[in-house]
């Protein structure tokens, strides 16, 4: 099973998740069109694994960013917070979380939306 689809169960399936963004956990991107608070979850890196013997990878590490978006900085970091567990019981390794921000597309009005972003990593085979 994919990194993705690993991370999607793992996130979907979490009750304290879907308790704050119900079913609005994504590939990718988030629609436009979809209130927040929402996550989106996408392949940064993918990195085989070959043994001391070469030839074929024997699998892949596979590093995900974790997108929890809000309208506060708190709720972000709430919200990625609350995705370390099932991701870590979903075998992914936290690296790390990050602040960041999605700019507004031009022509839309507001600052743009907050983010908390969660990257974990993950042997796919």
């Amino acid at each position: 099973m994919s990194a993705e689809a690993v991370a999607f169960s793992a996130l979907s399936g979490a009750a304290p998740v879907t308790a704050v963004v119900g079913t609005k956990i994504y590939p990718d991107l988030v629609p436009a069109e979809r209130p927040l608070p929402a996550i989106a979850a996408f392949r940064v890196e993918t990195r085989p694994l070959n043994t001391i013997h070469g030839g074929v990878p024997i699998g892949y590490d596979v590093a995900l960013e974790i997108w929890c978006m809000a309208e506060t900085r708190l709720e972000a970091n709430e919200i990625a917070e609350l995705c370390r567990d099932p991701l870590t019981a979903a075998q992914f390794v936290i690296i790390g979380q990050r602040s960041d921000m999605v700019p507004v597309p031009e022509g839309e009005e507001g600052d743009g939306i907050l983010a908390s972003v969660v990257t974990a990593e993950y042997f796919e085979t």
